[in-house]
């Protein structure tokens, strides 16, 4: 399989993100399970790519992807 941004993919579809340092946090909806799961991203707590976990703080399901916050790494791949 092709690497993806899928960072990109999720936020260009309109599908609530979070982040903590390198890892990408994904709502659980409908449309995120489906574009999670065309990319290759495995939807379920048996995958080491994308477990899920709840929310403290609105109390719902979120995905929780490992090195896919791509934003985090510009700060390394800046040229001065």
């Amino acid at each position: 399989m092709q690497d993806v941004d899928i960072y990109e993919i999720l936020k260009e579809n309109n599908i609530e993100l979070g982040s903590h340092e390198s890892d990408l946090y994904v709502k659980k909806s409908h449309k995120s399970v489906e574009l999670l799961e065309k990319y290759g991203f495995k939807t379920d707590n048996t995958s080491v790519r994308c477990s899920t976990f709840i929310s403290q703080i609105d109390k719902s399901i979120w995905f929780d992807l490992p090195f896919q916050f791509m934003p985090f790494y510009k700060k390394f791949t800046k040229r001065g």
